[in-house]
């Protein structure tokens, strides 16, 4: 006679074994402290390239506080320099995604505003977190 055995379905519990665990939360660990050094690492910016349909219209400071009216395809975009930080005010663009994007003020990040063919990236020359370097 045949003898069928039953198959058990093992939990994902059961294959795991606790040394498992502290090596995931290990590894976890390590990717979120690169994370937030990568992030803290990016100086803060000085000044601001404001590009329009890809011509460079403005280098403009983030020491003074202005604003200026970009004109665009589909209207006007307000962009506003304040404190150190860039962010756009009003745009007359469809989805107002460059208005979501918030205020910036590190090296290469950018407000980008697709419709209107608007972008603003911040350059260098900021301070660096970073205090010191071993060799």
């Amino acid at each position: 006679m045949i003898e069928i055995q039953k198959f058990h379905k093992k939990s994902w519990k059961s294959s795991f074994k606790i040394g498992d665990f502290f090596l995931i939360g290990f590894f976890l660990s390590l990717v979120l402290i690169s994370y937030s050094l990568s992030k803290d690492l990016k100086g803060f910016g000085q000044t601001a390239l404001v590009e329009v349909a890809g011509k460079l219209m403005y280098k403009i400071s983030l020491k003074e506080n202005q604003s200026i009216t970009l004109n665009g395809k589909y209207g006007k975009n307000i962009l506003v320099v304040e404190n150190g930080f860039v962010f756009m005010q009003s745009a007359e663009c469809p989805e107002q995604i460059c208005r979501k994007i918030g205020k910036i003020s590190r090296v290469g990040e950018t407000i980008v505003c697709l419709p209107n063919k608007i972008v603003v990236l911040i350059e260098g020359g900021g301070k660096r977190v970073l205090d010191g370097v071993v060799q």
